[in-house]
C-alpha cells in the first residue's frame, strides 16, 4: 500500500480539518476519542500498517547514521524510525505514545531513531527542524531529545527567539550555538543532514508526518498505542527466537529487518501490488467531462486523456510536472492532458492563482497557459503567488493587463474554477495532484511507472476497442 505525495483535505464526522499527511488513520483524528476497541483498532491497522518499505539498496545499517538523533541502545532488538516535522499537530500528539513505549519497554528493548522531515506547507517547520539539529551538533542526543518535547509541546510558539531559549534549557550554550547557526559550515552541514532525512522518506515512500519504521514496517500516522505495540511484541519475540540460535544480540535488529523485507516481497509477489495500491484492478473514478474552459495540450485525438486535479499553491502538484513532462515524451500523439482546477481551501493564494491562469488562458490560448502555469509553479519556489507576482507574470504572456486586472478584480472566471472543484467532489476526489486517465485515477505524485501502467493499459484497451 504505497502512499504517496498529496495535499489532502480530509472529511471527518462530517466536518474538515486539515491533516499533515495523505492518511493518518483513524487513530490520527483532530482531538481524542473514545478508547480503541478491538473493531476500530483492526480498521486502524488495515488503514496505516503498510508493507515492508526499506530496499536492499537501504539495508537497517545505512538508514541510520551518527548524524541520527537517537535514544536507546544500538543494540536493541527494536529500533523505531520516525521521520517527523515540529509543525505538523499530529507529530505533537503521537509522543505521548511514544514517551509511553520507551518507559514501557526501556532502552534495551527499544531504540528510537530520528529523522527530520519538514513539509513545505508548514512554514515555521524548516527552521525549527535547523535549530534543533545545531543543538544535536552541539550537545548530543540528550540536548536534542529536550530541545524537540519542548518544541513540539509548543509548536505555537515556534521561533527564533523561542529557539534560543529552548537550546539553553537543553543545555547547550545560547551564544555558542547561535555561532554555530550563523557559521556557513556548520548551518551547511545542518541543511544537508535534513535534505538527507527528506530524500530518504521519500526513498521510502513516506508522504507526510508522522511516519515510522519500526524494523522496516511502515506505520503511518499518529496511531495509537496498541498498534505500535502489536507491532514491537512480535518483533521481540522474533529477536527472542534469534538469541536462542547464537546470534550477537547487535546483529538481531539488522536480521528482523532483513527477514521483514523477504516476507514483504513474498507477499507481494503472490497477491501482486498495482501502483495505485488497490492490487490488480486499478480504481476508478467517474468525473463530469471538461469543457472549452479547460486548456489542454496533446493531441485532440488522442486515445489517452489524462485530466490533471492540480493546486497552484501545492508542493506536491510542482513534483509531479517533470513526471508528467515525461510521459508526453513516453506517449507522444497518444496522450492528451486536460487541466482541472482544484485549489485547496487552505492554500491561501490558489483560488485567485486558478483564476489568473484561466484569463491567461481566454486571452492567448493553451499555449500560453501551460507557459504561463510553469511560471506559476515556478513562482512557489521563489516570490510566491501573491496578487502582485500573478500579474508581473501575465505581462510576460503579453496578455492586455487592464482586461487582466478587472478579470481578477471581478473574479470572471471564478465559475469556471468551481465547476472543476464540484467535479472532484463529486468523484469523491479530496487532494493534489490527482488524475483521472480515461477513466483510472491516481492520486498523489507518484513515480512515472504508475502513470505508465495506467496509460500502458488504457492504450491497449483503445487498440482492442477499434478493432473491427
Amino acid at each position: 500500500m504505497a502512499l504517496w505525495n498529496r495535499c489532502a483535505l480530509v472529511v471527518l464526522t462530517g466536518l474538515p480539518f486539515f491533516a499533515c499527511a495523505e492518511h493518518h488513520g483513524t487513530g490520527a483524528v483532530a482531538k481524542a476519542g473514545p478508547a480503541p476497541t478491538k473493531s476500530n483498532l483492526a480498521a486502524d491497522k488495515a488503514a496505516a500498517v503498510a508493507p515492508v518499505t526499506v530496499a536492499a539498496s537501504d539495508s537497517a545499517q545505512r538508514l541510520i547514521t551518527a548524524k541520527d538523533p537517537t535514544w536507546g541502545s544500538p543494540d536493541a532488538p527494536v529500533t523505531i524510525i520516525e521521520f517527523s516535522d515540529f509543525e505538523c499537530p499530529f507529530c505533537a500528539r503521537v509522543e505521548v505514545t511514544l514517551e509511553a513505549l520507551r518507559h514501557k519497554y526501556g532502552p534495551q528493548q527499544l531504540r528510537v531513531v530520528w529523522k527530520n522531515d519538514p513539509l513545505p506547507f508548514h512554514r515555521q517547520a524548516r527552521p525549527a527542524h535547523e535549530a534543533a539539529m545545531m543543538v544535536f551538533t552541539l550537545g548530543g542526543a540528550d540536548a536534542f531529545w529536550k530541545f524537540h518535547q519542548l518544541a513540539l509541546a509548543h509548536q505555537s510558539e515556534l521561533s527564533p527567539d523561542n529557539y534560543v531559549a529552548w537550546a539553553i534549557a537543553a543545555g547547550v550554550d545560547g551564544q555558542h550555538w547561535r555561532a554555530a547557526l550563523s557559521s556557513r559550515q556548520q548551518s551547511d552541514e545542518v541543511s544537508a543532514k535534513i535534505g538527507e532525512d527528506v530524500a530518504l522518506a521519500n526513498r521510502l515512500g513516506f508522504r507526510g508526518t508522522p511516519a515510522f519504521s519500526i524494523n522496516g514496517i511502515t506505520l503511518m500516522g499518529a496511531q495509537p498505542s496498541e498498534l505500535f505495540e502489536e507491532i514491537i511484541d512480535n518483533q521481540l519475540a522474533a529477536a527472542k527466537v534469534l538469541l536462542t540460535t547464537g546470534l550477537p544480540s547487535a546483529q538481531v535488529y539488522a536480521e528482523l529487518c532483513k527477514r521483514n523485507a523477504e516476507a514483504a516481497a513474498a507477499d507481494a509477489a503472490e497477491n501482486g501490488d498495482a501502483a495505485d495500491g488497490h492490487g490488480d484492478e486499478p480504481e476508478r473514478k467517474q468525473v463530469a467531462a471538461p469543457t472549452a474552459s479547460n486548456p489542454t495540450k496533446g493531441d485532440a485525438k488522442a486515445q489517452v486523456t489524462v485530466q490533471i486535479f492540480s493546486d497552484f499553491q501545492c508542493p506536491y502538484c510542482l513534483q509531479v510536472n517533470p513526471t508528467l513532462a515525461q510521459l508526453q515524451k513516453e506517449f507522444p500523439g497518444r496522450v492528451r492532458f486536460v487541466w482541472r482546477n482544484f485549489p485547496l481551501p487552505f492554500h491561501d493564494h490558489a483560488a485567485l492563482a486558478a483564476e489568473a491562469a484561466q484569463e491567461v488562458f481566454a486571452q492567448k490560448g493553451a499555449t500560453a497557459f501551460w507557459q504561463y502555469h510553469d511560471r506559476l509553479f515556478e513562482a512557489q519556489e521563489g516570490p510566491g503567488q501573491d496578487r502582485e507576482t500573478l500579474e508581473k507574470l501575465a505581462q510576460k504572456q503579453g496578455v492586455a493587463m487592464k482586461r487582466f486586472r478587472a478579470a481578477l478584480d471581478s473574479h470572471k472566471h471564478r465559475a469556471v474554477v468551481e465547476a472543476d472543484v464540484v467535479a472532484a467532489s463529486q468523484a469523491g476526489i479530496r487532494g493534489t495532484p490527482s488524475f483521472v486517465i480515461n477513466g483510472y485515477f491516481i492520486g498523489g505524485a507518484q513515480p512515472a511507472a504508475a502513470f505508465e501502467r495506467i496509460i500502458t493499459r488504457a492504450l491497449a484497451e483503445s487498440d482492442q476497442k477499434d478493432k473491427p
